[in-house]
């Protein structure tokens, strides 16, 4: 998922979690946080993943917009990337909870960079 999305978004996740138990809560230092610490733990899995000699095998990666476009696919080929097949019971259970769930149903979570005094030429080298 795109950084300059994920971001923002978990940024005010965050800044939402932690109005629960202050009344003063700095929107610019949550997303300076939210955005080094997305970016360390990348790095860190990035270099867990590089250094398995096996790690095509044991890693896929599903591309966001692929998973939004077309989640049942994009989950039959992660099974098929490991040896497995979806079922047609998982995949009946899944159509469900897609239908019963579908996007924006309770509303659209609004957020942008700028809220959390964040640059988007800094996140995109951050996570680049």
């Amino acid at each position: 998922r795109d950084p300059l999305q994920v971001v923002p978004s978990t940024a005010s996740l965050h800044f939402e979690l932690r109005s629960v138990f202050s009344d003063t809560v700095d929107a610019a230092a949550v997303g300076a946080e939210v955005s080094r610490r997305w970016a360390v733990g990348m790095e860190r899995a990035l270099a867990v993943r590089d250094a398995m000699p096996d790690s095509t095998s044991r890693f896929y990666d599903v591309q966001y917009a692929d998973l939004m476009r077309d989640p049942i696919a994009t989950v039959r080929r992660l099974y098929l990337h490991f040896g497995s097949q979806l079922s047609d019971a998982a995949e009946a259970r899944m159509r469900s909870f897609l239908a019963r769930n579908p996007k924006d149903k309770h509303g659209r979570h609004r957020y942008s960079l700028e809220q959390f005094g964040l640059d988007a030429d800094q996140v995109l080298r951050q996570y680049a």
